[in-house]
């Protein structure tokens, strides 16, 4: 095969690719996470792992990521859904609960602002941090017997992010209905895509 052949044949298949890549950002999926009753809409050309008792490699809160389908290299943006059943009812362990996701390089670029999010207007602070490029956008929703924390992370001012993070954000919803067992230890979730 000549190389000219073989360039062309990469050429045409990155082509493909992205334009597969952004047509499906256009259609949704809903996760339904049984473990912890909640489920979240997120673009059909992302990724998603979930984790159960014992969280993501040290990171025991964290109970699902949804990232682009792309090499990892690659990656510029990222929403990680967290659960902690200990109440953080002040300003300050909001804040020290954030700050426990980053390393100390990371910066608290705005305070704490009360907003409503999901399809229940579930009470919600938000707050930002930033390390140099990268952006971290959280929204920290306390509940009865504990809190979620979604956190949307981006390199960069990619302004198309804006309206899927404001639908994910929308679809949130919490529901203990979706609860099947808790104590399982292995991971319960149920995706379904939206055509």
């Amino acid at each position: 095969m000549s190389a000219q052949r073989f360039l062309a044949i990469v050429i045409i298949a990155c082509v493909v690719y992205i334009i597969f890549y952004k047509l499906s950002e256009k259609h949704w999926c809903l996760l339904i996470d049984h473990n912890y009753g909640y489920s979240i809409e997120f673009p059909a050309n992302r990724v998603v792992d979930t984790f159960g008792e014992r969280g993501n490699h040290g990171f025991r809160d964290q109970k699902a990521i949804i990232f682009p389908r792309t090499l990892a290299f690659l990656q510029t943006n990222m929403v990680n859904i967290y659960w902690t059943n200990e109440l953080k009812n002040t300003n300050e362990a909001i804040r020290s609960w954030g700050r426990e996701q980053f390393a100390n390089d990371w910066k608290l670029t705005s305070d704490l602002e009360l907003i409503q999010v999901g399809q229940s207007n579930y009470e919600a602070w938000t707050m930002t941090f930033r390390r140099g490029s990268w952006q971290s956008q959280y929204y920290y929703i306390p509940r009865e017997n504990g809190a979620f924390l979604i956190e949307f992370t981006q390199l960069g001012n990619q302004s198309h992010l804006n309206s899927i993070e404001t639908h994910m954000l929308t679809s949130f919803l919490i529901n203990d209905a979706f609860i099947t067992d808790r104590a399982s230890s292995f991971e319960r979730r149920t995706i379904e895509c939206i055509r």
